[in-house]
């Protein structure tokens, strides 16, 4: 899907009121393709394809080849932006390096490698957000026992991170 605010667009394939719903609208290049469907009226869905080279409607519902197939593909975008909006790691920040950050974690770590270990066979069955948590925590481990062997952190971050580690509070010294 294409938004409609680009210059490059033509004007015919913009909506408007005298479009009849159900038509469509077709531009073509050396390696492209432009289309623009009328769903209801004023409205208009504009689609650009490199794999589609000619106008072929389906008789059943008037829709064009690339309508056809982008409705059977866009499962997977949608099925990704589903699982990202139900657990999210990101914060709201004025930063783009690190909002794509955030993004980056919630697709590639958080969506795709639970499926990849949802697909190993010997797995344990576990919820997204067991395995982002697992995932979380292996990690930020490392770094933390790191942390806490240099010993000259304050006390409050020492013991916090010891409760996370589960390990044994070191012995109050005397003076």
């Amino acid at each position: 899907m294409l938004k409609k605010n680009k210059k490059e667009i033509p004007q015919n394939f913009l909506p408007n009121k005298k479009r009849r719903v159900k038509t469509s609208v077709c531009s073509f290049t050396e390696d492209m393709t432009l289309v623009s469907i009328v769903p209801k009226k004023s409205n208009a869905a504009l689609l650009i394809s490199p794999m589609h080279h000619s106008v072929n409607n389906d008789p059943e519902s008037g829709k064009p080849d690339i309508i056809l197939f982008y409705n059977t593909t866009k499962g997977g975008v949608h099925c990704v932006d589903q699982r990202c909006a139900a657990h999210l790691s990101s914060h709201w920040t004025r930063r783009w390096p690190l909002a794509i950050f955030f993004i980056l974690v919630d697709v590639a770590c958080a969506v795709n490698c639970y499926v990849v270990h949802q697909a190993y066979p010997k797995t344990e069955v576990m919820t997204r957000l067991s395995f982002m948590k697992i995932l979380a925590r292996d990690v930020v481990e490392p770094h933390m026992k790191r942390r806490i062997s240099i010993g000259c952190l304050p006390r409050e971050l020492s013991d916090t991170i010891r409760r996370i580690l589960h390990l044994q509070d070191e012995p109050q010294t005397q003076k």
